[in-house]
């Protein structure tokens, strides 16, 4: 808790900047800020008790308690500083003192459920360290290692006190710091689990070990830990956050804004805390306020990245290319030199089919920052694949080493590396990078493809999904016929047909949308399945009706309504029951490619997380045979007609498959379409540079440059398809 007010001989606006800064989780500056108060004020009780907490809290215990004892020695009667500083006394690792501050408080007439509990807490840690304590000055020595950034020496020293005296928690603690430091999230985990089994009451333990699960990632695990520390101490902000976090990453949106919303009541200036809200928000389908959110962290925090890159990635979504990069051409105003903002403006280019300016402004990000690996992969990805720029090789290869690299810093460069050496034709090099960039993607991920749980979903829809079923909640939904529902394995032409289409007057190119699936998964809709039966009747029919209204609006907001929409999520193949319920006169086009063209596609691209099955070839496969499956079951059960395109049909005799395809969607034929690659419009899917391109046929067959390393896939393409009845 931080003391308020303004004190007498302190400008009060310096003041509320530090404690804005303190609030908002900017340590750094709210020290500053507080020192400048104290020069001109040097007895300013609050601005030290204050920059204590705050030193305490960062791990400089000896500067911090020093602080605290003066501001206690300047206003002995305020409690808030008395408990303050026999806190900082037992943060210290000096149980008996804090011991004897409590009842020199106690004496003084405090007492309550705090004090109790910290003189509890006190006597508990005293008991633990009798004749087995680490010596203060050892601490203290590791305390100041830890406070300069010396990793090594910190992890070194503390690895040795740890075997001197290992049933103190803090050598554990600081071993677990100073790993987590270097990187080494596994081992400081395993130093963080070893001070929780020596100090199992403290709320720090478990909020530190949840962190560094966080990091992993074991998002379960973390999130049980963080819960052990949020029941010892409901208040503790950090670990409300990483609960967000970790929520957010386990797709549970709704509990994520919850734990959040916790942090921005006690922190209403954490930039971190309004960036992270708004990744919650926009996952719940609520860009307003997710750009609300953004907007608040960028303005808490106007040098960081995070939170301008999110908002930026927000607009681009929505078609707000401008305002995209208006927002990175604001940084870049103040920070020239922001090599990550030069990416994302990139990327906006890109997105409108600007691929010169886009490749302008990566490369200026690499010559700021030579070791900026989303730049280069955002460059590997133009034409040519940086084939002719050898300096590009040595520095990727130097950035897939683990030193002092990210994660996500190394997988990029692996798939870069993939694309330079597939566009130099060397298969067996570029596909042992991808199998790296793949193993560090599965890593990061934390949770394998789970083959058994996909087969389930569909034996759940075989089961329920019947034509008895469809026809008993007929007619059901609304008769629009907007929609055209673009499907298909991811890289098997979704984006290309997308264009072709939005290059006709009528049709509006809305993208990859997650209505449908969102809709899919919605209690209310789940509900129909999970009760089939009675689902039939006229409540099942008032769920569809509603689910209905809340796609086309969806619809109608992004397009501002277009006679036609197109909705590309590829994997809408898995929602088609819903959309004949829903949407029942809307175009269904289905994308076929060469199965193994389109799963070697897909082991090309860095996805986002939820395509669990793209890191490893059988998976890939397996996957491939599920896509399958759908379809038939769909062509068995659904009334609703669904036009397949091929691939290499399309790329080979375009002026025969695009009258067709318009035809089946109900559009009379214009030669815009055949000209689909001028077409000004935004694109966001890794296919966003080849649709800019005339129809061309190099990616057709490409696999048998692969052949000899594609066994686990090929094999994997030829099992069974699964199930019975299809």
């Amino acid at each position: 808790m931080l003391a308020g007010g303004v004190p007498v001989r302190t400008p009060q606006t310096l003041f509320r900047a530090a404690l804005a800064h303190h609030r908002a989780g900017r340590h750094g500056a709210a020290a500053r800020a507080y020192r400048a108060v104290l020069t001109l004020s040097p007895a300013d009780a609050k601005a030290l008790h204050n920059l204590g907490l705050l030193i305490v809290r960062e791990g400089s215990v000896t500067a911090g308690l020093a602080c605290l004892r003066r501001a206690l020695c300047l206003h002995p009667g305020a409690e808030l500083f008395r408990r303050s500083w026999c806190e900082g006394l037992l943060a210290s690792g000096q149980p008996d003192a804090a011991l004897a501050a409590v009842a020199t408080a106690r004496a003084r007439g405090l007492d309550g459920p705090a004090w109790q509990d910290l003189e509890q807490r006190a006597r508990d840690a005293a008991g633990r360290y009798q004749g087995q304590a680490i010596p203060a000055d050892r601490l203290a020595t590791l305390r100041r290692l830890l406070e300069e950034g010396r990793c090594r020496a910190v992890v070194a020293a503390a690895q040795e006190v740890t075997a001197r005296w290992p049933a103190d928690p803090r050598g554990w603690t600081l071993l677990g710091a100073g790993l987590r430091t270097q990187g080494k999230a596994e081992a400081a985990a395993t130093a963080f689990r070893a001070a929780v089994a020596l100090e199992p009451a403290a709320a720090v333990g478990y909020a530190n070990l949840g962190a560094v699960l966080r990091d992993v990632p074991q998002l379960h695990q973390a999130l049980s830990s963080l819960d052990r520390a949020l029941r010892i101490a409901p208040h503790e902000v950090q670990a409300w956050l990483n609960k967000g976090i970790c929520l957010t990453a386990l797709d549970d949106a709704t509990a994520a804004v919850a734990a959040l919303r916790v942090v921005l009541i006690q922190c209403p200036a954490w930039a971190d805390a309004w960036m992270h809200y708004g990744v919650a928000l926009g996952m719940l389908g609520r860009p307003r306020a997710a750009e609300n959110a953004f907007r608040r962290a960028l303005h808490a925090a106007p040098e960081a990245d995070a939170p301008r890159r999110n908002l930026t990635v927000l607009l681009r979504a929505e078609g707000r290319s401008v305002e995209a990069a208006a927002v990175d051409r604001h940084t870049l105003c103040r920070r020239p030199s922001a090599a990550a903002a030069w990416v994302s403006l990139g990327i906006t280019a890109a997105d409108a089919g600007r691929l010169d300016a886009a490749e302008v402004a990566w490369r200026r990000a690499v010559r700021l920052d030579p070791e900026d690996a989303e730049a280069w992969y955002r460059l590997s990805t133009l034409s040519g694949g940086l084939a002719d720029d050898w300096a590009a090789g040595a520095i990727l290869d130097r950035l897939t080493e683990e030193a002092g690299r990210t994660s996500h810093d190394r997988m990029l460069a692996h798939f870069a590396l993939a694309r330079r050496l597939d566009s130099l034709d060397q298969p067996e090099e570029a596909i042992g990078h991808l199998k790296s960039a793949h193993r560090i993607r599965a890593t990061m991920r934390g949770h394998p493809y789970d083959r058994a749980a996909a087969e389930a979903r569909l034996d759940h829809l075989r089961r329920t999904v019947t034509r008895a079923f469809v026809a008993a909640l007929a007619p059901s939904g609304d008769p629009s016929q907007t929609p055209i529902l673009i499907v298909g394995m991811p890289r098997s032409g979704t984006t290309l047909v997308e264009q072709i289409l939005a290059s006709h007057s009528w049709v509006f190119g809305a993208g990859e949308l997650p209505a449908l699936g969102r809709l899919a998964r919605h209690p209310v809709i789940a509900g129909v399945l999970d009760a089939a039966a009675q689902g039939a009747g006229p409540e099942g029919r008032s769920r569809i009706n509603w689910a209905a209204r809340s796609y086309l609006d969806t619809l109608k907001t992004v397009s501002g309504g277009s006679a036609r929409v197109t909705d590309k999520m590829p994997h809408n193949y898995e929602h088609l029951w819903l959309a004949a319920l829903l949407i029942p006169n809307a175009t269904i086009i289905n994308c076929v490619r060469d199965p193994v063209d389109t799963c070697l596609s897909c082991f090309f691209q860095p996805f986002g997380f939820g395509h669990a099955y793209a890191d490893d070839l059988a998976d890939l496969g397996h996957q491939y045979r599920l896509y399958q499956d759908y379809m038939r079951l769909w062509t068995r059960v659904l009334p609703i007609p669904i036009h397949t395109v091929v691939y290499e049909d399309l790329v080979r005799e375009p002026e025969v498959q695009i009258p067709a395809l318009l035809d089946a969607c109900g559009l009379p034929f214009e030669p815009g379409c055949l000209s689909f690659h001028t077409t000004d419009r935004p694109i966001r899917t890794a296919s966003m540079s080849q649709v800019r391109r005339r129809v061309y046929t190099s990616s057709v067959a490409k696999w048998h440059r692969y052949e000899a390393h594609l066994g686990p896939l090929l094999r994997a393409l030829e099992a069974p398809a699964h199930g019975p009845g299809i």
